[in-house]
Order: C-alpha cells, then structure tokens, then sequence
C-alpha cells in the first residue's frame, strides 16, 4: 500500500517539478541573473514567511481526526487558515525589516502574498486527511501548472518581469488557496460522525506547536544559506544561487513523495510499526538516486550552460554540492517519519537542532569569493549529520538496525512487481 501510495504521489511530484523546473529555466532565460535575483528573494520571503506561519495546525489536525473524528473540526479549520494568513503577513513584514536588500519595491506586494500562499500551505498539508493522497496530489500540482501557464503567457506578451511574476502568485494562489480550503471543510463534512471530542484552536496548539518546532528548524536550515547571501551579494550572484538550489531539488522528489506517503498512512496509528517500509522506501531512493547525482554533478557545467545560459554556467561547483546535499536530506526527512507518524516530533527537533551546527560555524568564516560554494558545503555537511542522528535515534529507541538499509536484489523485483500491478490509467 505504501509502494502504491508513493508512486501516485510521485507522479504527481513529477509533474510539480516538471512544471517548476519549466518555470525556473523561463524566469532565469528572460529575467537573467539580476532579475531572477529579485524574484527569488521575493519568492523565498512568502515561502518563508508563510511556513513560519503554520504552527503545525494542518499536521495536528490530521492526527487529531485519524485518533477520533473530532466535533467542530471544520471551525477550527477555518479559524486555522486565518490565523496562519494574517500571521504569515506579519512575518513577511518583519523579515523584510531585517533583510530587504534590494528589493524594497516589492515590499507590499511580498507581504500580501505571503497570506494567500500560507493558506495554501495550511490546506495543501490537511488534504492528507485522505490516506489516498488524491486531492493532496491535486493540491501540489494546481500552483506550479498555474503560475508556469501565466508566466508563459507574460513572456509572449513580453510583460514578464518580476513584478508581474509576484502579481500573478498573488492572483493565482488566492483562488488556489480558497478552493482547497472548500476542499478540506468538504472532506471534514462528508466523513465526519461527531464522536471524537471538540477540536478547538487553543486545545491543539501543543501539538501543533510540537509539529512546528521541527518545520521552523527546517525552514532555517533550508533558508538560512539564501538569507546570509541576500545580505552579502548582490542581486545577479543571488539569483545563479538560486537557480542551482532550486534546479538540484530535483532530485528529492521520490523521497519527498514515499514521505508524504508514510505519514499519511501512518499518523496517529501508534499500533502500526512503519520501520520496514522505512527502511525498504529508503534503499528504494537513496543509493540510486546517489549515483544519479554523481552523473548529473560530472556534467553540470554543461547542463547548466545549456539550459540556463551561460550566464549560469559559475553555479557549476555549488550545484554539484547541493544536489549530493538534496539526496542526503531528503533520505533523512524520510527516516525521521517514524517521530512524525507516530507524534514524536521531539525526537526531529533533536536532530534538527543538532544538524545545524555546521552552518551557524560557517557563516562567521564565509569568504568574500565562492560564498555560494561556502554555504552549499555547510548544508551538505548539516544534511549527513542529520541523517547519522536520524539512523543513531532509531537505533536508541526501536533496536532498528542500520543494515536493514544497505541495498538488497530483493528490492528489484519488488519494484518490477509492483508497476506490474499498477497500469498507469489505474494510478488516480
């Protein structure tokens, strides 16, 4: 079932990125560094501001109805997704205060958006109500498709600039945002009985905010390399950056997808014991996925050039790093959905916490030359300490052994068996 559940949201994944690579090559051709520059700024305050913004709620309130369908869950839904907006826009405001550097024009539009798309983030989480994974896919794939068709049709207009670019997020993910949140009450309606306790916003806090500890660290890991650049470099350096970090996620799609897949079908079921699908997701991904970015590293010069321009061609070294980096993260987020299922989220605030080392010691030494190359070593570093911590609690708390990762020719015909099953027209 995991197996299952995880190719249909790799699917979906796959097109998410398809999508967002399509977007991300388009931005960096027709804005060029500088340009790409500030709009990724822009684009990394929203995200950043409205993932600070969750609190946890969405997680909460998924293990919460998986223990007993609670009474009054669609209020706290609602209530939920205002909170989440109007604190986003006070984030992005206070962020901008601090670390606005060039783009200053884009101000008021950075904050505004900001409370749309962490609304979108809230109920893109909730949807994993479903263990299906069925609107949840739906979800992560209606914004990426939506802002690659209005950003195409910006550049055939010629009007594609990063102005417009934050505009049509603006547009676009409030009507997205708006009909999952539809969604979710919907789903909330239909299957609920009543039976479980009420569901109220200050009750649940806690465990959102057990649920949250985690997310904020990992949004610090994962932003604070671009925060520290904005602040050193200018606009043109900071776009190549971005365009390389962003490019080398591609590679965690397939374990991003088998971790969605573990969570919602293991939350808040404390009788389940999801260490062999774990591990089996584990070998599945990584050491394929290891020798993928291997090949992709040897020839980034060239693909770099090729794709981007070759204006992009010096974010070759940084690239190659960050996507050794996104494979070994990734592998590690993975692993850590055994505290997540199983509401433990102290165990992944641990490892966070400790993972984070390696960067807070290496900004006070970044050099004025290759800072882009500096701080990739120092997330690629934080990734394999967290991943190590991840195997060591595991180990600690369950007796899990680390062997059960090493690769098997088991696995090989366990995936050929299961795309046997699976037609694509069944995958829905």
């Amino acid at each position: 079932m995991i197996l299952r559940a995880t190719l249909r949201s790799f699917l979906t994944v796959l097109s998410v990125t398809g999508a967002s690579f399509l977007l991300n090559v388009l931005t960096a051709r027709a804005l060029g560094p500088e340009g790409r520059g500030h709009y990724s700024a822009s684009l990394m305050i929203i995200m950043l501001a409205a993932g600070l913004a969750q609190f946890g709620l969405a997680q909460a309130l998924v293990v919460r109805w998986r223990e007993a369908q609670n009474q009054n869950a669609t209020r706290y839904a609602l209530v939920s997704a205002i909170v989440v907006a109007l604190l986003a826009m006070a984030l992005a405001a206070c962020i901008l205060s601090f670390n606005g550097n060039g783009i200053d024009e884009f101000a008021t539009l950075i904050a505004v958006a900001s409370a749309p798309y962490s609304v979108y983030l809230f109920t893109t989480s909730a949807l994993q109500l479903d263990a299906g994974l069925a609107l949840f896919n739906v979800a992560r794939l209606a914004l990426p498709l939506a802002m690659l068709c209005a950003a195409f049709s910006l550049y055939l207009t010629s009007h594609l600039s990063a102005s417009s670019l934050l505009s049509c997020q603006l547009l676009l993910t409030s009507t997205i945002a708006l009909l999952l949140l539809h969604s979710v009450l919907r789903i909330l309606k239909r299957e609920g009985n009543g039976a479980g306790a009420q569901l109220r916003l200050t009750s649940n806090f806690g465990l959102g905010i057990k649920y949250h500890s985690v997310t904020a660290l990992g949004l610090a890991t994962g932003h604070v390399d671009k925060l520290v650049l904005l602040s050193q470099s200018t606009a043109a350096q900071f776009g190549i950056y971005s365009v390389s970090y962003a490019s080398s996620r591609l590679l965690g799609m397939m374990q991003d997808s088998a971790s969605a897949a573990l969570f919602a079908a293991n939350a808040g079921k404390l009788d389940n014991n999801p260490l062999d699908d774990l591990a089996t997701s584990f070998r599945l991904t990584f050491y394929p996925l290891t020798l993928l970015s291997t090949g992709v590293a040897a020839a980034s010069p060239a693909l770099l050039s090729w794709v981007f321009g070759e204006q992009f061609q010096d974010a070759a070294i940084s690239f190659s790093i960050l996507c050794f980096e996104c494979v070994i993260g990734s592998s590690s987020w993975l692993l850590a959905q055994y505290y997540q299922a199983r509401i433990q989220p102290g165990r992944v605030l641990l490892r966070q916490t400790v993972a984070l080392i390696p960067v807070i010691v290496a900004i006070p030494f970044i050099p004025q030359e290759n800072a882009a190359n500096w701080l990739a070593t120092a997330l690629l570093a934080s990734s394999l300490l967290r991943l190590l911590l991840t195997v060591m609690l595991l180990r600690v708390d369950t007796g899990f052994n680390p062997h059960q990762l090493a690769p098997r020719i088991s696995d090989i015909s366990l995936v050929l068996r299961t795309f046997a099953r699976i037609s694509p027209w069944k995958i829905r």
